[in-house]
């Protein structure tokens, strides 16, 4: 029981895993529609964007429509990820933006190139709780209580 308590501490001061901070930005191929960024936290490290992610949207302009946030994220190889809300379901190869219209606007990924940028920012330093030593000396009493009566 002790040794799981120590191990339960241990694991609550580790060390925390960095977060990473990134931006894609999309250039479109052709005239007709304006290019985007998005900015998002790669919350599980791998280097991708996936839909739960994004933290915000720039939106664009397709001929006289303007595409407000972003319904889904296909799959571009080494840059994103296929991913949308649970009540949409489209294919992987396409962007779908909500637009002002109101409506859905879909859009094949290759008609845009994309650039990603990464950036790693360090965890913060998380502080020792003072309370940490009482609790210590509190669980060797325990312990010491406890061979004492065996």
């Amino acid at each position: 029981m002790i040794k799981t308590l120590f191990l339960a501490i241990s694991m609550a001061c580790g060390a925390a895993t960095a977060a990473t901070a990134a931006t894609l930005v999309a250039t479109p191929t052709g005239p007709e529609y304006g290019g985007f960024t998005i900015d998002f936290t790669d919350a599980n490290n791998d280097s991708l964007l996936e839909y739960s992610e994004i933290d915000s949207f720039s939106g664009f302009m397709a001929l006289t429509v303007t595409m407000t946030s972003v319904n889904t994220v296909p799959d571009i190889a080494g840059i994103s990820k296929f991913s949308f809300p649970a009540d949409f379901g489209q294919p992987s190869d396409s962007w779908r933006f909500l637009n002002d219209n109101p409506g859905l606007s879909t859009f094949q990924r290759d008609l845009f190139t994309y650039d990603l940028t990464l950036d790693n920012v360090p965890p913060s330093q998380v502080p020792l709780p003072a309370g940490l030593p009482l609790l210590a000396a509190a669980l060797g009493l325990i312990a010491i209580v406890r061979r004492s009566t065996r």
